[in-house]
């Protein structure tokens, strides 16, 4: 268990019962985003958050992640700075977690993207046959009718590009693509990573 305190202003019950809702923030330019992609790191690793917090006498967070018998590794990490990475291209997200669909969308369109979210593959099967279209197309392609999404998508635009974003990797889902309109992100994966695959996807010809 890892534990965090402060002694700042603290939050009242209306302000903690959101502090994991993306994009609620209390600051005047805030994002909302920090404590949601916090939480969702710490459940994509098996583990759980909690928060304590009195008006007036600061806030307590606690992650709690499950024990391993693997054997401690010890290294230093350098993180490098975020890529230039800004778009104005139209990005489709299906994606059922709404805490990481939710920061994922938000990260991007902060970038500049024009992001529409579903939560399932059937929402954006109806956009779809309504005759619209994204330059690129983010979802885990093990999903159900994801490859009934791929192909819809593909006919409306032949330049499409699609990031297949799954453990495994979903070659069944590929086999529509050319070589150069499809990438694999390994889940789980870094911000920097998204950011990367996203705009060399975008790039490529």
């Amino acid at each position: 268990m890892i534990q965090v305190t402060d002694t700042g202003t603290g939050m009242d019950a209306a302000t903690l019962s959101r502090v994991w809702e993306p994009f609620f923030t209390t600051k005047a330019h805030g994002t909302g985003l920090g404590l949601p992609m916090a939480f969702a790191v710490v459940r994509s690793c098996d583990g759980h958050m909690t928060v304590r917090s009195t008006p007036g006498a600061g806030s307590t967070f606690e992650i709690f992640l499950p024990e391993t018998a693997e054997q401690e590794q010890v290294y230093s990490t350098v993180i490098p700075s975020l890529p230039g990475a800004r778009g104005s291209e139209t990005l489709w997200i299906v994606e059922d977690d709404e805490v990481l669909r939710k920061m994922v969308s938000g990260i991007l369109a902060v970038d500049g993207y024009r992001v529409q979210e579903f939560a399932r593959v059937a929402d954006a099967l109806a956009r779809a046959g309504k005759g619209t279209a994204p330059h690129l197309l983010l979802l885990d392609a093990s999903e159900t009718d994801a490859v009934k999404l791929g192909r819809a998508l593909r006919e409306r635009n032949p330049q499409l590009k699609l990031l297949a974003v799954s453990i495994d990797s979903p070659a069944s889902a590929l086999r529509d693509f050319p070589p150069r309109s499809f990438a694999h992100l390994p889940k789980p994966f870094a911000l920097s990573t998204l950011l990367r695959s996203v705009r060399g996807l975008l790039d490529t010809r």
